[in-house]
């Protein structure tokens, strides 16, 4: 059940409403040439992730959802990136709850929850965004259902290594990105891990198992 607020802010009422959702989705949409020299649109399978404190923890595409939640989804990602304009990737945010989908929000570039597609996707959202933008043929075929999980800093220091990366490694269908941060925080986020499966089920339970192998340590 959704149920609406609003609060005064100078001479502006501002409406707020919390919305019941089942999940939340990213859709990885491109605006790109076509082979007429027209801008299509193409969209990525739906990612669903997980945020603690607005922040995103884990991601897996793709994400399963009705084929009408799937359409309107499309829809509203398709409207907005239509009226915004240019080439590119945008990573369209959205609530779903059965086959009603509404709009979060919109970053006109790679997403943080699309690093999945590292993995996932025969072109990855940042080869995506590059292809758009030069005019060059895109592909949004998904390769292997697959996981992202964030690797934290776990401590406040200007400069940390990471032990167990062999054995982070060993978990099967696995990959990792360090991202080289030069200061680390206890909840930055410093890495991700990488895991394709035969299902997003099994692939998150495996990116999440080699985050807890990779450990933080002074330099």
């Amino acid at each position: 059940m959704a149920m609406q607020g609003g609060r005064v802010k100078g001479s502006r009422v501002i409406v707020e409403e919390v919305i019941d959702f089942d999940y939340e989705i990213t859709l990885l949409t491109v605006r790109t040439l076509g082979e007429t020299g027209d801008i299509e649109t193409r969209f990525c399978e739906p990612i669903g992730h997980v945020q603690l404190q607005g922040d995103y923890v884990e991601s897996w595409q793709p994400q399963k959802m009705s084929e009408t939640a799937l359409e309107r989804a499309r829809h509203i990602a398709g409207t907005i990136t239509g009226n915004l304009g240019g080439r590119g990737i945008f990573g369209v945010e959205l609530f779903v709850k059965g086959d009603q989908v509404w709009f979060s929000e919109v970053s006109p570039r790679p997403h943080d929850t699309g690093m999945v597609t590292m993995a996932t996707q025969v072109q990855s959202e940042f080869d995506l965004h590059a292809r758009a933008i030069l005019g060059l043929p895109v592909s949004v075929e998904l390769r292997a259902p697959g996981a992202s999980a964030v690797i934290y800093g776990d401590m406040n220091e200007t400069g940390i290594a990471f032990e167990g990366i062999d054995e982070a490694l060993r978990v099967p269908q696995t990959d990792l990105r360090l991202f080289g941060k030069p200061e680390s925080y206890t909840r930055r986020r410093m890495g991700v891990a990488l895991v394709t499966a035969d299902s997003t089920k099994t692939a998150r339970k495996r990116a999440i198992q080699a985050t807890r192998l990779v450990r933080p340590v002074k330099n």
